[in-house]
């Protein structure tokens, strides 16, 4: 899942089910863990899609920051294996099928 807005990068994990999918906060450069009960795993990224820093665990009333990131990825930490420093990230968009009216030209 992608937060692109305002609202619901703020919002990034709150409220959500224990091991739902990784929630990628765009652009995003500073998180907070204000308001969660869970710990989280954080992973800031650049433009290339290398992490430039990565946190375990990180618990409720924590601020991290990453000046040099262009997007953070989130995640209950819980959930088994997370990036490292130096890791290559990529997003890969599907589009999806349509349904073809008549003879394809």
């Amino acid at each position: 899942m992608v937060a692109t807005d305002g609202p619901s990068r703020a919002r990034g994990l709150l409220l959500r089910r224990r091991c739902s999918e990784p929630l990628i906060l765009m652009p995003c450069n500073d998180v907070h863990t204000v308001g969660m009960v869970r710990k989280l795993d954080i992973a800031f990224v650049d433009r290339c899609g290398v992490v430039l820093e990565s946190y375990r665990a990180v618990g409720p009333m924590r601020r991290l920051r990453c000046p040099r990131a262009v997007a953070t990825i989130e995640r209950f930490a819980e959930c088994g294996t997370w990036f490292s420093e130096g890791d290559r990230v990529g997003l890969v968009a599907y589009a999806a099928q349509r349904e073809r009216k008549g003879p394809a030209r």
